[in-house]
């Protein structure tokens, strides 16, 4: 995973967010989330589990470049 990159992508671009332990409440994954940014201004993209020690999803479409703090849920 790059420590950084681009924040808006035209191309429905994906980034692996790296972690160790990663496990869903649910055999599905269902609700799982990923927040860039913080309230009131935050985007949430759908995640999706690739394994225990990656989440993959798409860079949100954003309005500006900046440097935004990840958060991962998996309960919605």
């Amino acid at each position: 995973m790059p420590s950084y990159g681009p924040v808006k992508s035209p191309n429905n671009e994906s980034v692996d967010i790296i972690g160790k332990h990663f496990s869903c409440p649910d055999p599905d994954c269902k609700d799982l989330w990923v927040r860039f940014g913080e309230e009131p201004n935050a985007i949430f993209v759908k995640g999706e589990r690739v394994d225990n020690d990656r989440i993959r999803c798409r860079v949100p479409k954003y309005t500006k470049p900046d440097v935004l703090q990840v958060e991962v849920t998996f309960n919605g």
